[in-house]
């Protein structure tokens, strides 16, 4: 599920204001949103607390596809985990 702002803000995730526009630390959101993928086009290396971070806004968040999530879990695959 696509989080809005104010649940990130709620969340306590590191943000930036840049020219009017909230963006958001990505690891933060990489961190509770496992589901979610950021176009990389989108991401913009913005000062977050005194040190630069990779920050997006809400609005470019993308939900992963089924096709994303069979990728990702074929990447994660263990075969000796079992």
């Amino acid at each position: 599920m696509k989080p809005n702002q104010s649940t990130l803000i709620k969340q306590k995730m590191r943000y930036s204001l840049f020219e009017g526009e909230l963006y958001f630390s990505v690891d933060d959101i990489r961190e509770h949103y496992k589901t979610l993928k950021f176009p990389p086009e989108k991401i913009k290396q913005l000062p977050i607390g005194g040190v630069y971070a990779n920050t997006i806004k809400v609005s470019d968040i993308q939900e992963m596809t089924d096709f994303d999530k069979k990728i990702l879990q074929t990447l994660n695959y263990n075969p000796k985990a079992k």
